[in-house]
């Protein structure tokens, strides 16, 4: 490593994030195992997302009167000092209610409602790749990306197909 080369970030993101990474404007990509192991280790955090500063007054706080934070990317995790336990508990909910069996089951490509929505997805990036105009890969972005994005995650998070308006819980989403 040569500190004088202007690459320090490059060096920086290598060492917490593996050798194979991508910085994709604020995202960064990296190893799954280098990954997994940052985001689950102790963490104090504060009113930040991510380098931005946030007003804690303007934060949710607990209704118990104890003026504790409960923004759920401000909340202490995994041991860490500051850690009383809220995040543990608000990811055991979150395993209980949304990342359970049957979220893993429709999340799989196998998936009746997943096959629609992939072979949609790539319907119109064929036809975009086709027209093979940069307009044409931007409608792609800006218009198929975003639909696919919100229709998978309702259905693979709760379970609703917004492109069945006969389900109840779609009428309500629409009114």
């Amino acid at each position: 490593f040569n500190p004088g080369d202007g690459r320090q970030m490059f060096y920086n993101r290598r060492d917490q994030f593996g050798p194979n990474f991508s910085t994709l404007g604020k995202a960064v990509v990296g190893e799954a195992a280098e990954v997994e192991k940052a985001l689950l280790r102790p963490m104090n955090r504060g009113p930040y997302l991510g380098a931005t500063n946030m007003r804690a007054s303007k934060l949710p706080m607990a209704a118990d009167g104890s003026g504790r934070n409960i923004f759920l990317l401000n909340v202490a995790s995994g041991g860490a000092p500051d850690d009383d336990g809220f995040h543990a508990a608000y990811r055991a909910q979150l395993n209980a209610y949304i990342f359970n069996d049957a979220q893993r089951k429709r999340s799989l490509a196998t998936d009746p409602v997943m096959k629609t929505l992939l072979a949609r997805v790539a319907t119109a990036y064929q036809k975009a790749k086709a027209v093979g105009t940069p307009e044409a890969i931007d409608a792609f972005s800006e218009d198929a990306i975003p639909d696919f994005t919100l229709d998978a995650l309702h259905w693979m998070t709760l379970g609703i197909d917004l492109r069945n308006v006969n389900d109840p819980a779609v009428a309500r989403t629409r009114s």
